[in-house]
C-alpha cells in the first residue's frame, strides 16, 4: 500500500512538472499532447489512490472484526 501511495505521489509530481514545463507552449498539437499526458498521469494516480482507499477500508474492517473477537473472547 505504501508503494502504491508513493507511485501516486510520483504521478502527481510528474503532472506538476509537466504543467510547469509546458506552460509556455504555443503550438496547439504540443498543447494537446501535453494535456493528454497530464490526463493519463492523473487517471493513473486516481486509480492508485482508489485502490489504496479500498485496501484501507478492508484493513479497517478486519481490525474492527478482530477487536470484536477479542471482546467476545474475554466474556
Amino acid at each position: 500500500m505504501i508503494g502504491d501511495l508513493k507511485a501516486a505521489l510520483e504521478s502527481i509530481k510528474i503532472v506538476s512538472d509537466l504543467l510547469k514545463t509546458n506552460k509556455s507552449i504555443t503550438n496547439h498539437k504540443a498543447i494537446d499532447d501535453a494535456i493528454g499526458e497530464v490526463t493519463d498521469k492523473l487517471i493513473s494516480a486516481r486509480g492508485i489512490i482508489s485502490s489504496c482507499q479500498e485496501k484501507q477500508e478492508i484493513l479497517t474492517k478486519r481490525i474492527v472484526d478482530l477487536e470484536k473477537d477479542l471482546v467476545l473472547g474475554d466474556n
